[in-house]
């Protein structure tokens, strides 16, 4: 008889300064965020991207999903964003502004698919290893695409290279990601 174990890892990502308003809304998540049994067996992985619209007294007005890799991540998602509705309070905002639409990105990863930490390419920086820092920060922008942390270090390593237009773009784009970005979670199944 095969028994499969399941380790199921959740990274809040992508904080919301400050964090102690925040924590309501990042501990509800991931309390009750899981990767779902059958999409693990189906090595289902992908990015959930939703968009949440909080009117002007600071209420969760209405939900849409924006990118939809699969049923089953996407329902996950939905059942997750549901409890956050059901206990939503205007402070879960923290700083952030009322009367606007946030994203909030669930990425649903197997084992082994992001390998490097942001310490380790911090090394690499520091040493000045930046081709190889520039490797990984390429790759980790591909996979995360929604983290502001990696195209801000990127655009670190442009400015250092001397390449501006590559800098400026990096730079911009985290800026922006970082006013859009509610909360960004990545779920990874580990074990098999």
């Amino acid at each position: 008889m095969n028994l499969l174990f399941y380790l199921i890892f959740l990274q809040f990502l992508n904080p919301v300064p400050p964090l102690d308003p925040s924590e309501k809304l990042t501990n509800l998540i991931i309390k009750n965020l899981r990767y779902p049994a059958q999409a693990r067996v189906n090595k289902e992985v992908g990015i959930v991207l939703i968009s949440l619209k909080i009117d002007e007294k600071g209420e969760l007005d209405s939900v849409f999903v924006l990118e939809n890799p699969s049923e089953l991540l996407t329902s996950e998602s939905l059942r997750s964003i549901a409890l956050l509705k059901a206990n939503w309070e205007s402070e879960m905002l923290g700083n952030n502004e009322f009367n606007k639409k946030y994203l909030m990105s669930f990425q649903f990863l197997s084992e082994g698919t992001d390998p490097i930490t942001k310490e380790q390419i911090e090394q690499l920086i520091v040493k000045e290893k930046y081709e190889k820092a520039l490797a990984h920060l390429n790759f980790k922008t591909a996979l995360h695409p929604y983290s502001y942390e990696w195209l801000e270090l990127r655009s670190k390593i442009y400015f250092q290279l001397g390449e501006s237009v590559k800098f400026q773009t990096d730079y911009m784009k985290a800026k922006s990601l970082k006013r859009e970005i509610l909360a960004s979670f990545v779920i990874t199944a580990f074990g098999g």
